[in-house]
């Protein structure tokens, strides 16, 4: 891997600071304030300015108050707030930290907007569930199983239905009662609703199932119960379909977190610790090694996870490393620095910071930028070297010729003389 210049690495960080998906503002106090009563803002990222404009309202700040406890003490700040962005009439969650970093504030804006909607819609059909159970307001549907000669079900007719499960699917109660479900909803017959409701009728039992209806006219998912009752069959339903799209959408940002670790060109390993009876941690067992950590440090499989940190790094070859791990875990810190890896004989840039009851290590191999700079540094010995004996030279050069010169002089006034 090649180094990363000074330049391109002030790139790369200004970059991820404005492509962060959280709102940073950063405030600095003027040295010349000893008690930090002054705060400027002097930076905003793109996503806090798409929020909030270049230059957020006060009502969009933390108080001015707030940020100078947090600039004095050190001491963290978390909140939720609830503001009103550029362009939205509804209010949005945020949740707000702040953290001191030397004589700057940095505030952080999370977007919680779509976890309080996600929890309030929990929250309402948390309501819904118990609604269904005190008042009955659930969709509910009682069928008549439909059989053939044969005995065979073919399908069930409507004896009852509810005004939800009417609106569920289109229809009216009137226009459903008395009618069969294949008449009013044909496509059905396909789906897993249907195949679940004929098992429930032929044993007798009782069958849940979630499934995805987007026929007829319908469009969700829906949490289905259905409970076979001699010759009917008892059927309830929940719409899920706004739960199902979250855990959808869930699914897809973890398979895109996966996917970015395991294309990182970067090396990246978790450790988690290991406590004995007293809680105290006397090691670190390994969790997780993307590509990239293999290639570097090449191994894999049993070969990587068999080992834990201690075996890995020990305290012969590794001095000091273990309480240094010991220390980011329990303090929250982080460091970097670079690390000679004696196994395959490598400099890494290594980055560890606290993760859950363990820690995370992004390294990177810099062998190569490591030589060269030892072989700039002997470099400029040699050079340093060659200018001394050249100062050297030129000092008993010029004291040598000093004589002849005098001598010179000499003849040459005698023939002035003459």
């Amino acid at each position: 891997m090649y180094p990363v210049s000074p330049s391109l690495f002030t790139r790369i960080t200004e970059r991820l600071f404005h492509a962060s998906p959280n709102g940073v503002l950063i405030y600095q106090s003027d040295p010349a304030d000893a008690v930090g009563n002054s705060l400027t803002l002097v930076l905003v990222n793109a996503t806090a300015e798409r929020s909030f404009g270049p230059s957020p309202d006060l009502a969009n700040q933390l108080p001015p108050d707030t940020i100078r406890q947090v600039l004095r003490t050190g001491e963290s700040y978390r909140q939720e707030m609830e503001l009103y962005p550029v362009g939205p009439l509804t209010p949005v969650f945020y949740d707000v930290s702040a953290v001191r970093m030397d004589d700057c504030v940095a505030v952080f804006y999370s977007d919680n907007t779509e976890r309080k909607q996600l929890q309030a819609r929990q929250e309402e059909q948390a309501e819904l569930l118990r609604t269904i159970v005190e008042n009955g307001k659930v969709g509910m549907t009682l069928f008549d199983v439909v059989r053939d000669e044969q005995g065979t079900i073919t399908d069930f007719e409507y004896v009852f239905t509810n005004s939800v499960n009417a609106a569920n699917t289109g229809r009216t109660v009137a226009e459903m009662t008395g009618n069969r479900l294949l008449r009013l909803f044909p496509g059905i017959v396909d789906t897993p609703f249907f195949s679940t409701i004929i098992e429930a009728a032929n044993a007798g039992d009782t069958r849940q199932v979630v499934v995805p209806y987007f026929v007829d006219g319908i469009s969700g998912w829906y949490d289905i119960t259905f409970a076979g009752v001699g010759d009917q069959v008892l059927f309830t339903d929940l719409d899920v379909t706004k739960i199902k799209q979250a855990e959808l959408e869930q699914q897809r940002q973890a398979s895109f977190l996966t996917q970015l670790v395991d294309t990182s060109m970067s090396g990246i390993a978790v450790y988690k610790a290991v406590r004995d009876g007293q809680s105290q941690i006397v090691d670190f067992e390994s969790i997780m090694f993307n590509p990239a950590a293999a290639a570097i440090m090449q191994e894999s499989g049993d070969a990587l996870y068999g080992q834990t940190m201690r075996q890995r790094f020990t305290d012969e070859n590794y001095p000091g490393l273990f309480g240094q791990m010991v220390r980011l875990t329990q303090d929250e810190g982080t460091f970097r620095n670079e690390f000679y890896y004696i196994s395959v004989d490598k400099w890494l840039d290594v980055l560890g910071t606290r993760l859950d009851d363990g820690f995370l290590l992004l390294f990177n191999d810099v062998t190569e930028q490591h030589q060269r700079r030892r072989d700039l540094e002997q470099a400029n010995l040699e050079l340093q070297r060659s200018n001394d004996n050249l100062q050297q030279f030129a000092y008993v050069a010029s004291h040598d010729l000093q004589e002849p010169l005098r001598k010179i002089r000499a003849f040459g006034d005698i023939l002035l003389g003459q």
